[in-house]
């Protein structure tokens, strides 16, 4: 596979649990994947952000342009910890309301006879 070919354009999301594969190298239990494209065929594969910097994969920057590996690093750096930031704040939520509905379950709960 000619490596070079291949663009990580910001393209990623969060499977909420790491049950996926990384499509370049097989690494198991990915819950994050990035989402890289062909700039030939414009086939996509699904990979962890690892592999972006491990296989010196290019990425593109906010404006279109080339970034190097430095910039590489950063947007998948920065995309990554904007995933983790989500999936905190989903579940923030999540607790949020499991409380909530407990609390109203126990005080719209009859009470029990003695």
């Amino acid at each position: 596979m000619a490596l070079k070919e291949w663009r990580y354009e910001g393209g990623f999301h969060d499977l909420e649990a790491p049950d996926a594969d990384c499509e370049l190298c097989d690494h198991p239990d990915i819950r994050y994947q990035f989402e890289i494209r062909n700039r030939f065929t414009d086939a996509h594969l699904q990979i962890g952000s690892e592999c972006i910097n491990r296989f010196g994969i290019s990425a593109t920057g906010d404006d279109g342009e080339d970034l190097d590996a430095a910039g590489t690093r950063k947007k998948v750096s920065r995309d990554r910890r904007t995933l983790v930031e989500e999936a905190r704040k989903k579940r923030v939520i999540s607790v949020g309301r499991s409380i909530l509905l407990e609390e109203t379950w126990t005080a719209a709960k009859p009470a029990c006879p003695s």
